[in-house]
């Protein structure tokens, strides 16, 4: 596997409303941003990263990514930031993984990909043995027309357009855990 055969979209484009409103990507964490601890994790396995942000653009740039921001208005959710990232991918796949996720293990891209090679998928999530985390899979960019006919009925749930393509499991023996507010930040072991 290249690792210049997946991008990675960063989801970094919500409304932080469990975080107090807070841009959650930007709030710091062991001296450096959320993101920051995200991306050092995954650009050894990616050819290419886009950070997928709805405001402070600017701020995200200066970690020296290509950002976007999701064509639709009003903030529709994560699927919407998935849009916008596979828009700009030049290639076959893509990772989707949320800000909020500290590291990711060293082998993930290439387990997922081995995954959805191996059983002809769409998409890959990964799970571990307390939840399907659906921010955290890998998806055939050909999907784009899928997602946006799903978007354009006015579908939202990521679990629901996820459903209607060929979906895939991994199983990690690790809990993942996501940072939906600032005490979870507290809780990490």
């Amino acid at each position: 596997m290249s690792k210049d055969q997946v991008t990675g979209i960063v989801l970094a484009g919500g409304r932080g409303t469990r975080f107090g409103g807070k841009d959650k990507g930007l709030h710091q964490y062991l001296g450096r941003l959320l993101i920051e601890h995200s991306l050092e994790s995954l650009q050894p396995q990616l050819g290419k990263i886009v950070i997928s942000c709805n405001r402070n653009q600017a701020e995200y740039a200066k970690l020296g990514f290509e950002t976007v921001v999701d064509e639709r208005t009003e903030f529709q959710g994560p699927l919407a930031g998935i849009e916008a990232g596979l828009a700009k991918c030049d290639t076959p796949y893509a990772l989707i993984y949320a800000c909020d996720q500290l590291s990711a293990n060293a082998s993930l891209v290439r387990d997922l990909l081995a995954v959805i090679e191996t059983g002809n998928l769409d998409i890959v999530c990964l799970r571990d043995q307390q939840q399907t985390h659906y921010l955290t899979a890998l998806l055939k960019v050909n999907l784009l027309p899928s997602l946006q006919e799903f978007l354009n009925s006015g579908g939202r749930k990521v679990a629901n357009w996820y459903a209607r393509n060929e979906l895939g499991l991994l199983d990690s023996d690790r809990i993942l855990r996501n940072i939906n507010a600032e005490a979870d930040l507290n809780d990490i072991s």
